[in-house]
């Protein structure tokens, strides 16, 4: 009678160990419908791969992905308050930069079967907010300092900030229904364009290869400067030297030249110093080719230190 009644519990157990085994195994819902656990302040996407890292990866995608679309969905229903100007502007720059919100993507859940790997991803809105109205104060921040500033290239760059905090705005809207407050309006970026862009002439000197030369123009012309013909003693004295130093390279065929650049012009006292510094490694087949191997540099160089110049 013991051995019946034994028998007959451990076959209950079995039952019970292999129904508990399918529970655990069962297909979550989410898998099908990431809303089923997903909260009103959350964004859920599922990724699948065929291993664990890749259905990770598969499922912040996913996240991405739906955040562009509601972006890019936000913007077009946006088009009509905003003028031609700006919205072309606003396109062009326009960057979900999912990358800056990966702080705020979680991955909740994983399910694996004997073939594949899925994973839950879930985008916090609240963290998400945080972190976009950081973004968006920084970017105020730089376009009201920019306003006192009174030369060209601070014009230029207050207008390339103000579309590229639309471009986040667009991600602030997403996630909440609502523009943020702008501190500096476009009104502003055009008074300061029509004040400063195109009135600022400078009598350039360069002395550098005509490659480098050309490359130093065309970042000047972009961020607003004109070059006069004659130097006059309102007109201020800007010099670019670009001296090419030979340097060692053991590969037959090819020199290397080592270039130093130094760019000089009036502060804003309107004493003549030297404002930029730096040197250019250069390779080629002639030296001629070696300059214009670093004519991009150059011209990415003095781009980002165009704010510099107090001239």
């Amino acid at each position: 009678m013991k051995r019946m009644l034994f028998v007959g519990f451990a076959a209950f157990l079995a039952v019970s160990c292999a129904h508990a085994t399918a529970q655990k195994n069962e297909r979550p819902a989410w898998v099908d419908n990431p809303y089923k656990v997903c909260s009103a302040d959350q964004m859920c996407a599922v990724g699948v791969g065929s291993r664990l890292k890749m259905a990770r990866a598969d499922a912040r995608s996913g996240i991405a992905k739906i955040f562009e679309s509601k972006i890019q969905s936000s913007f077009s229903s946006d088009l009509s308050s905003k003028n031609d100007e700006i919205t072309q502007n606003v396109r062009e720059r326009l960057d979900v930069e999912t990358d800056m919100l990966i702080d705020a993507v979680e991955i909740k859940e994983t399910y694996e079967t004997p073939t594949d790997f899925y994973a839950l991803a879930v985008l916090n809105k609240n963290t998400a907010v945080e972190k976009t109205i950081r973004e968006l104060t920084l970017l105020d921040n730089q376009m009201r300092a920019l306003t006192s500033d009174d030369t060209p290239a601070s014009a230029v760059r207050m207008e390339e900030l103000y579309f590229k905090r639309n471009g986040i705005n667009q991600r602030y809207i997403v996630l909440t229904g609502k523009s943020y407050p702008e501190t500096v309006t476009y009104d502003d970026v055009a008074k300061a364009k029509k004040n400063r862009i195109g009135k600022r002439h400078i009598f350039l000197k360069v002395d550098a290869s005509p490659v480098l030369e050309s490359a130093v123009k065309q970042v000047l012309t972009q961020n607003g400067y004109t070059f006069a013909k004659n130097r006059t003693r309102e007109t201020p004295f800007v010099t670019v030297s670009i001296v090419a130093e030979r340097a060692h390279l053991n590969v037959e065929g090819f020199v290397k030249y080592v270039y130093h650049l130094t760019l000089s012009g009036p502060d804003k006292k309107g004493t003549a110093v030297e404002l930029l510094s730096t040197s250019f490694d250069g390779s080629g087949r002639n030296e001629k080719q070696a300059a214009a191997s670093i004519a991009d540099e150059v011209k990415e160089y003095l781009a980002e230190n165009i704010l510099k110049l107090s001239f």
